[in-house]
């Protein structure tokens, strides 16, 4: 059984898998990932830096920012101890 494709047919095929293909390869492209670093002077148990952070976190989600997807946030805790944040920080 061979297959006839007419000129017209054929061209019109080729040139919407040129069109398609640009938009294709623009949905694949990797979404650079930003990464956000909070160095906080508590402990992990304090309940007002927990707010400030969950509250941070929140309203990144509200500008679109989504955790795992376009940024990462990394969170230190390191108490009021100057050795302690300066260990974090490194």
């Amino acid at each position: 059984m061979a297959i006839h494709i007419r000129r017209r047919e054929f061209t019109a095929t080729l040139g919407s898998a040129a069109l398609a293909w640009p938009l294709a390869a623009r949905a694949q492209e990797r979404v650079r990932v930003r990464r956000i670093g909070m160095l906080l002077s508590a402990t992990v148990d304090d309940a007002l830096y927990q707010a400030w952070a969950g509250a941070f976190l929140q309203e990144l989600a509200q500008l679109d920012w989504l955790i795992g997807r376009n940024v990462l946030v990394d969170t230190r805790w390191a108490t009021a101890d100057a050795e302690a944040i300066r260990r974090q920080a490194a």
